[in-house]
């Protein structure tokens, strides 16, 4: 990954510029957020392991239907 930063890695003050930041390269398309989604509450183990194997590129994400 070229030039990869966290949010965490910048001071308390210049948090906001850089969440500024994040939010304008996201609206222009240069940034694109990744997640999986996976439905059922049997997908979950799959979704971990996954997970800990580093087979997933951004975020997991299971949906559980009647747990409102």
């Amino acid at each position: 990954m070229q030039n990869a930063r966290t949010v965490f890695e910048y001071s308390e003050q210049n948090r906001h510029e850089a969440l500024e930041q994040l939010g304008q390269w996201i609206r222009q398309g240069r940034l694109r957020i990744i997640q999986e989604h996976r439905h059922g509450f049997d997908q979950l183990r799959q979704a971990f392991i996954d997970l800990l194997a580093g087979r997933s590129s951004g975020s997991q994400v299971v949906w559980i239907d009647g747990l409102n």
